[in-house]
């Protein structure tokens, strides 16, 4: 009886091993991911959560493979950080092939702030309040190489918030996120629209 028992579980084990494994193969398409950060205010935390999050949520796993490495970076910033270039469609066209990326992403920030400020006017009989100074200016651009398309966002916002309950790095991020889900064709998500 235990040989018996010894031989179907042998038997078992190799009917299992011998059954094929399926893979899938994407063709991982790359997305090149340049932040070229002119105020220094750009740490890991705002760059995951405002800059590479919403990229990563349009241009996800399998079917995109995201690049944000330096050598990316310096090979961009070479040409988008000279002084007064016009960025057209010729231009990304021309990086994008350089680079070989399918679908090139650029955050040029050039200043992402927020502070407090005291307010003044007749809002204040009860003492001074403090409100906060939101500051978010930054040239977002995405360019799709197989429909020759680029979408630029000239972002400017400057505003005064009580409470703190704005912050910069949401309204990067939702601009971010519409720019490129408009390129995918997809629905606009969060943000004020």
């Amino acid at each position: 009886m235990k040989k018996i028992f010894y031989i179907l579980t042998v038997a078992i084990v190799l009917l299992i091993g011998c059954v094929g494994t399926a893979y899938a193969e994407f063709a991982e398409r790359p997305v090149g991911l340049v932040v070229m950060d002119y105020d220094s205010n750009v740490d890991t935390a705002l760059y995951k959560q405002s800059i590479y999050a919403p990229v990563r949520w349009a241009y996800h796993f399998p079917y995109y493979k995201i690049h944000d490495d330096e050598q990316l970076t310096q090979n961009i910033s070479k040409v988008l950080g000279a002084k007064k270039v016009k960025v057209t469609p010729q231009l990304m066209k021309q990086l994008a092939e350089q680079n070989k990326m399918d679908v090139l992403v650029v955050a040029k920030i050039y200043e992402i702030n927020e502070e407090l400020v005291p307010s003044i006017g007749i809002h204040n009989w009860d003492g001074p309040n403090m409100l906060t100074r939101v500051t978010c200016w930054a040239d977002l651009y995405c360019y799709r190489l197989d429909k020759d398309k680029l979408l630029t966002k000239r972002l400017r916002e400057r505003f005064l918030s009580e409470g703190g309950y704005e912050k910069p790095q949401d309204t990067l991020k939702w601009q971010l996120s519409k720019l490129v889900n408009t390129m995918e064709g997809r629905p606009i998500i969060g943000g004020d629209n």
